[in-house]
């Protein structure tokens, strides 16, 4: 569990389930495999043209993944039923958090690991 503050808000990010680790890797390789390069561009062209269903469900399942302090516990962010549950959650947030949860998710994957 990793636990981080965002504009004033305590998060909680939970590791996902491994099938879901796999295919959010899976659809991230293109975006991953851009990095090597060492071009801003080509990183950028990387993920502008993932498709939009895949950069939904790596959000989606990222978000599903993190909780937030509201009064006595820890609550979810995003619900099975596919709401926002905080409407002060903008853009930089949902980015960060989404950043945040991926590198701690697969912070130990190594696509040249696999292949050796």
């Amino acid at each position: 569990m990793l636990e981080l503050e965002v504009s004033g808000n305590k998060y909680k990010l939970v590791k996902m389930d491994t099938f879901i680790q796999f295919n959010v890797a899976r659809k991230l390789l293109p975006v991953l495999t851009s990095f090597d390069s060492g071009d801003i561009n080509v990183w950028a062209n990387a993920l502008a043209n993932m498709p939009d269903d895949h950069a939904m469900f790596i959000v989606t399942e990222s978000l599903k993944a993190c909780s937030r302090l509201d009064g006595g516990g820890y609550r979810q962010v995003y619900n099975a039923g596919g709401v926002m549950m905080y409407q002060d959650i903008d853009l930089n947030v949902m980015i960060k958090l989404v950043s945040e949860l991926l590198k701690y998710n697969l912070e130990n994957f190594s696509l040249a690991q696999i292949l050796q």
